[in-house]
């Protein structure tokens, strides 16, 4: 069941009844009209197929309350309306991103243009809304996006990289370079780092220990596990303890040393890599975050 459009007869020019509904049908957007009220008064085929409902059931609903949505699924307040403002003011009104609401629950995000309905006297009859998905173009716009994000991340890397080289070829001096380092590291990619280098086989010594920004350097923190320290001199392997970590029963000493790491001030995440030349690991560098978020 579907409204016809106003006849032509008597207006000379204009086409027939059908050749208008064929056009009307054949569109390829959807388009619906609505009357003063906000009632849709007629619907064509494509508005039913992106909107999942059929047109017979969409004539005389009320356009706003059916179909208006916000982003979280939400009905969106009559007041902010693009399309009861057309009925309003009687301009026409546009929305790059709007939602809609179909048939089967799931929301439509489309393109939408509404102009007032007006007869020769400049009265107002109603709405004609013509809109279409825009599903595709907002996904295609995502992956844009996301891509870019890589490429920002892998330039802010490659940047990071050329700043560690420049740092520790600018000085002989072992601590100052790693003092260096480390304040590249904090709090760029971590709350606070220690570095512990090998100074005999058997002995290791904490030569920095750089706090977080808005901290002094404070009480020393708790010298890494040993047995995970031995994994990362001794074996060249990167250590990574998680949040969830501690959550598990110190039933071992691993576990209980992994406690008193992530208590270091705050500690709730943390890495023990290697330092290391082609040859031999020198050393081990420790980053921690504070923040469960990160």
């Amino acid at each position: 069941m579907r409204r016809h459009l106003p006849s032509a007869h008597g207006h000379a020019g204009l086409p027939d009844q059908r050749l208008l509904q064929a056009a009307f049908d054949s569109a390829g957007a959807g388009i619906y009209l609505t009357d003063l009220a906000g009632l849709i008064t007629m619907a064509n085929l494509q508005a039913g197929a992106l909107l999942g409902r059929p047109v017979a059931e969409m004539l005389g609903a009320d356009a706003h309350d059916l179909l208006h949505r916000g982003a979280d699924d939400g009905l969106t307040p009559r007041s902010p309306c693009r399309l009861m403002g057309v009925l309003e003011h009687g301009r026409p009104a546009r929305g790059d991103e709007s939602i809609f609401l179909r048939g089967d629950g799931g929301l439509l995000p489309v393109s939408l243009s509404a102009a007032p309905i007006v007869q020769e006297g400049g009265q107002v009859l109603g709405v004609i809304v013509v809109f279409t998905d825009i599903t595709e173009r907002l996904n295609l716009s995502r992956q844009q996006a996301g891509h870019l994000a890589m490429l920002e991340d892998f330039n802010a890397r490659l940047t990071l990289l050329t700043e560690i080289t420049s740092v520790l070829t600018q000085t002989l001096e072992v601590d100052e370079a790693l003092q260096r380092l480390g304040r590249l590291i904090v709090p760029r990619l971590a709350d606070w780092a220690m570095v512990d280098l090998r100074v005999e086989h058997d002995e290791v010594e904490r030569v920095v220990v750089i706090p977080p920004a808005d901290q002094a350097a404070g009480s020393p923190l708790p010298e890494p596990p040993g047995s995970l320290l031995a994994r990362v001199l001794d074996r060249g392997e990167t250590v990574l303890l998680g949040p969830g970590d501690i959550a598990r029963k110190p039933d071992s000493g691993m576990a209980a040393a992994q406690r008193e790491l992530f208590a270091a001030r705050g500690a709730v995440s943390a890495i023990i890599t290697p330092l290391r030349t082609q040859r031999q690991v020198l050393g081990a560098l420790t980053v921690a975050r504070t923040d469960p978020a990160r």
